[in-house]
């Protein structure tokens, strides 16, 4: 009889276990798939908005250089000169990568998946 009930209880705890594991592991999914859902659409919007500001920038840059190549009189003068600017602001960006992506990247990350 004591054996009986030693088993019952054994059998019942032992799938009690195993349904806390499964909901643990339901959890995991849906705190993994929240995480990346939010992770896909930061990517998306901040792809959209990079082609956007792209474009804004590739054609106000053409219209600088126009202008400056009508002012200097000699269209290709100013191109060279937008480029030249271009090529300052890379500059300033390679200086200052880590603070203007690394950090901000890597803080969200950690908001992302240790948040509490």
């Amino acid at each position: 009889m004591i054996a009986e009930e030693i088993a019952e209880t054994t059998s019942e705890t032992i799938d009690t276990a195993k349904e806390i594991a499964e909901l643990q592991l339901k959890k995991a999914k849906l705190d993994a798939a929240e995480g990346l859902s939010k992770v896909s659409v930061k990517a998306i919007t901040l792809l959209i908005k990079l082609v956007l500001a792209f474009n804004i920038i590739f054609f106000a840059s053409l219209g600088v250089a126009i202008a400056l190549g009508d002012m200097l009189g000699s269209e290709h003068a100013g191109y060279f000169i937008v480029a030249a600017l271009f090529v300052v602001a890379l500059v300033i960006f390679l200086i200052f990568k880590k603070h203007l992506v690394e950090k901000p990247v890597v803080r969200m990350y950690i908001e992302l998946f240790f948040k509490e």
